[in-house]
């Protein structure tokens, strides 16, 4: 995920062409070409995101599955049954904006109209460092439908054949006490893809119109 210097004022800016309409966007980068898209065009597969990522060191390979996507913001939920019918899959039907912020930097938007979770997000992908892609994302909600004090959100990445199920992640490890990257191992059989969780604290929640920056 993205450094915190991600989450400056570089993004506050003007678009550099009026693509909120576009439903597809053609990204090129030193070490990446693609294509991103909106949730309408690639509702049959999975929504929003890379649909294909490639790294050119491996020309014509993409990175994730032909019939699948990449990147892709595919729940919210909250714990509370109340919610749990809109619990599965709203980010990757809801309508949704593709926009370009500047050169390797690309957005796509959720507005709170329109969202079941009264939820307004901005996802960035910034394709400006060799060999990797950070990924910026925000998030306001304006509608009081947290009854457990948290939210979740759930990405999700279909790859080809993933060598192994582990996480890799940095922190304190409990056995050793050492501080670094290590892996978090999941007991499943998973030959493709891969999903990652954000959460929003009650801090976020609760504050009138606050953006939970999560990174």
């Amino acid at each position: 995920m993205g450094d915190n210097d991600m989450l400056s004022t570089e993004f506050c800016i003007e678009w550099l062409q009026p693509l909120a309409n576009r439903a597809t966007l053609e990204v090129g980068s030193t070490s990446f070409e693609g294509v991103l898209h909106d949730n309408l065009s690639n509702k049959k597969r999975q929504g929003s995101g890379f649909a294909p990522p490639i790294l050119k060191s491996y020309p014509g390979a993409n990175l994730y599955r032909d019939n699948a996507v990449g990147i892709n913001f595919e729940h919210i939920c909250n714990g509370a049954k109340e919610q749990y019918d809109i619990s599965m899959f709203t980010p990757r039907q809801e309508p949704c904006h593709l926009k370009q912020a500047r050169e390797n930097r690309h957005e796509l938007h959720w507005p709170s109209k329109g969202s079941k979770w009264g939820m307004k997000a901005r996802m960035v992908y910034d394709l400006s460092k060799e060999d990797q892609v950070d990924l910026v994302f925000e998030c306001t909600p304006t509608v009081a439908l947290y009854s457990q004090r948290f939210a979740i959100m759930m990405w999700a990445s279909y790859i080809h054949t993933a060598r192994t199920t582990g996480r890799f992640t940095s922190g304190r490890r409990r056995e050793t006490g050492r501080v670094g990257p290590h892996s978090v191992r999941y007991r499943n059989r998973l030959r493709s893809g891969n999903h990652f969780l954000c959460g929003c604290s009650e801090s976020a929640l609760r504050g009138r119109g606050t953006d939970s920056q999560l990174h």
